[in-house]
């Protein structure tokens, strides 16, 4: 009978020994020999809002890293809003808490521009970190956003517009204003434009609707995809469209001095006071009027 007892408190030893063992080894494993977390399972989210005077700022200048940001323009706007979300993703619900103090939002309004920066810690550990904005600015100001993975907007500015990015998309919508949009990988769309707009891409289409001002440009150039223009029938402006692999098309408009192949268009529309150059390397481009 003692045999048995001794037997039978082996086992429950044994069991217990092998329970702990898998949950020692689960919390370890967690996190891998190097700190990297394993998943992005949990979130720990954040909002924000700050409201700013507007005390002779001309420029509203964003430098992001990962996340989604917004701006709006309204006309004779007295105080900024800035609003939105610090996330951070992990392995579990307390190590994203933990971490969500590494992710700031700064602002700096030491000069004429509005400046607001996201820091993040340089090793990720396999962490996410991500802030979205919304902002409200005058629309006379000036903007340039920067950011590496995410999608920008700009939509009823006057300002002059800089948008760079890596990774995301482009979107900038009834401004009346110079827009410049750089991008790698990701779309270009670019509506409702009065003024002159820059486009350059690697990876992706560029999709626009524009009116030139008098002497104004358009330049769009994407790498591998297409470009699509919409400009009004009474644009005045020299015109040249080309590929190297697609084909260049041009509808609704009239084009004068014209020459045209498959792959290229040249010529004027109007007087020719303004520039259109379009440009593909892998991709067609086209160009129609309404």
């Amino acid at each position: 009978m003692k045999t048995l007892h001794s037997t039978f408190k082996k086992i429950i030893l044994t069991v217990f020994l092998l329970v702990l063992t898998f949950n020692v080894s689960c919390i370890f494993n967690a996190i891998d020999d190097d700190g990297d977390v394993n998943n992005l399972d949990y979130e720990a989210r954040e909002s924000f809002y700050f409201d700013i005077p507007d005390i002779g700022f001309n420029a509203l200048h964003v430098e992001a890293i990962n996340g989604n940001i917004e701006v709006i323009s309204i006309a004779q706007l007295d105080t900024i809003s800035i609003e939105g979300n610090r996330i951070v993703k992990s392995e579990s619900l307390e190590d994203a808490q933990e971490h969500l103090p590494d992710l700031l939002v700064v602002i700096d309004q030491s000069t004429n521009n509005l400046s607001i920066r996201t820091e993040q810690p340089d090793q990720t550990n396999g962490r996410s970190y991500q802030v979205d904005y919304k902002i409200h600015i005058p629309a006379d100001w000036g903007q340039r956003l920067i950011q590496i993975n995410g999608n920008m907007s700009s939509r009823n500015s006057q300002g002059n517009i800089i948008i760079t990015g890596t990774n995301g998309n482009i979107f900038v919508n009834n401004c009346q204003s110079r827009v410049e949009a750089v991008l790698t990988n990701g779309n270009i769309s670019i509506n409702d434009v009065t003024g002159s707009v820059q486009g350059q891409l690697t990876n992706g289409n560029i999709v626009t609707k524009m009116m030139l001002t008098e002497s104004g440009f358009c330049a769009l150039q994407t790498v591998n995809g297409l470009v699509q223009l919409t400009i009004p029938t009474t644009t005045s402006a020299t015109f040249s469209a080309s590929t190297s692999n697609g084909s260049a098309t041009i509808s609704n408009l009239v084009l004068s001095n014209s020459h045209i192949t498959q792959k290229s268009i040249s010529g004027t529309l109007g007087n020719g006071n303004g520039t259109i150059t379009l440009r593909a390397t892998n991709g067609n481009v086209g160009a129609t009027g309404y």
